[in-house]
């Protein structure tokens, strides 16, 4: 990808997965989605933005990196992102993925202009097995981030 330096979805379809779309190894898929990306775009702007997705993809690297993970980044869209951890207990993944998003939102980001505001994400995990179905499994992590972000948009107003 251009912008962040991580593989793009050009990648994940020509090395991530095999060429008769399962995953050709076992590990955990993980859909990550910047929360209220589009608000960000709407009130700060494309650079702002921009910005936003250079440091989550950073930000997620450097940590799941000192937990010592074999794991491959993707942008898989605008603010949405593809991360493959090989052969990792899902309940740790998760365990850490929550640590990673607790430290997120404890962090407050700063434009050069002085700006600042705070953001997250939501995501969604599954398991899956050499024999797995790409599409399938990831059908099921955006809607386990679907799920996870009505629940984010439920804790954040209360």
């Amino acid at each position: 990808d251009e912008l962040t330096k991580v593989n793009n979805r050009k990648w994940v379809y020509n090395h991530a997965i095999k060429s008769d779309g399962t995953f050709g190894y076992s590990g955990i898929l993980l859909f990550i989605d910047i929360y209220d990306f589009n608000y960000i775009v709407d009130k700060y702007g494309n650079l702002i933005a921009d910005n936003v997705i250079i440091y989550v993809t950073k930000f997620l690297s450097q940590k799941l990196k000192k937990e010592n993970l074999s794991f491959e980044i993707a942008r898989y869209s605008n603010d949405q992102f593809l991360l493959f951890i090989k052969n990792e207990n899902l309940a740790s993944v998760v365990s850490y993925i929550n640590n990673i998003r607790l430290d997120f939102s404890n962090s407050t980001l700063k434009s050069k202009s002085g700006l600042t505001f705070k953001t997250n994400f939501t995501y969604g995990a599954v398991k899956f097995i050499d024999s797995d179905d790409f599409q399938q499994t990831l059908e099921i992590t955006a809607e386990l981030e679907d799920i996870d972000k009505q629940r984010f948009q439920t804790a954040t107003k209360d």
